[in-house]
């Protein structure tokens, strides 16, 4: 069974685990994990890797993940054969080469794990550096999962999912409101950037949705790793008597490899009118970007 808790993390189990399976469902979705919140019984997965969709079975799945611009996060998983936990070593090297360290090579550093790992690698911003990580299970097919990033030199660009959170605006009587969120993320297929909003009234005792005339618009401007301008898209969605609407654009087929951007770059403009009232909203998600 695999259940998504953010549009890209995933979390793996056994359908049959009954006391795993309600563990999370009880996990709030929408917002990072954290593997210590992992409940046991479940591994980690990543919606940009097949291997978070297959079957259990002996091996390991890692991804590097940059935590802000002086550190990066290694995780992952490794599993036995009966979907348990697994043992593997985790090797990571810091080099000069864009390409992976041919086998034999002294590894910067080493960590021997069970099951799901994270491991946060500090990186200086003043000189180029290529992080490479490998898990390697200690089971019989030895299949070895690889991933590598560049440091965090120069002028460098934010790829990780990013969105404002859900928030609120509402008229000065507090009878209509609405709520939105605009993000950027990834999975499997594809990179996205979106708007979303709700419509809202207050009911005299709860906020309760209604249909207004409502305007959401997503404007996107697309970076490469080294904040070069690759790509330009927005897309507007209107509606004269409903109680949501979301308006998204993508980048292709397999474009989450090439997707980053910078403050600014992904803009969510939202407008609701019913009656005499207009609403108007414009939120961007912050990212991390280096100089």
């Amino acid at each position: 069974m695999v259940t998504y808790i953010t549009n890209n993390q995933v979390l793996r189990s056994s359908a049959s685990n009954v006391s795993t399976r309600t563990a999370i469902r009880n996990i709030t979705k929408g917002t990072e994990l954290l593997l210590s919140n992992v409940p046991t019984g479940a591994a980690w997965g990543d919606d940009t890797d097949e291997q978070s969709f297959l079957a259990p079975w002996c091996g390991c799945e890692i991804k590097i993940k940059r935590i802000d611009c002086n550190t990066v996060r290694i995780i992952g998983n490794c599993q036995n054969f009966v979907f348990g936990a697994g043992d593997g070593t985790i090797e990571i090297f810091l080099n000069n080469s864009q390409f992976f360290p041919t086998p034999g090579t002294i590894p910067t550093s080493t960590f021997r794990t069970n099951g799901n790992f994270s491991f946060d690698i500090p990186l200086s911003n003043t000189s180029t550096l290529f992080l490479h990580a490998s898990a390697r299970p200690d089971c019989f097919f030895n299949n070895l999962a690889t991933a590598s990033t560049n440091g965090p030199s120069g002028s460098v660009c934010d790829p990780d999912d990013k969105d404002t959170g859900w928030l609120w605006a509402q008229n000065a009587p507090g009878t209509e409101g609405m709520s939105h969120r605009t993000s950027a993320y990834k999975n499997t297929w594809s990179g996205y950037e979106k708007a979303e909003l709700f419509s809202k009234r207050f009911n005299g005792s709860s906020w309760v949705k209604n249909n207004a005339n409502l305007r959401v618009t997503i404007a996107a401007t697309r970076k490469s790793f080294g904040c070069s301008v690759t790509d330009r898209e927005s897309e507007t969605k209107t509606c004269t008597s409903c109680s949501n609407r979301n308006a998204s654009v993508n980048i292709g087929l397999s474009g989450h490899k090439a997707l980053h951007h910078c403050d600014g770059d992904v803009v969510g403009t939202y407008r609701k009118i019913i009656g005499s009232t207009t609403l108007n909203a414009t939120c961007s998600p912050n990212f991390e970007c280096c100089n």
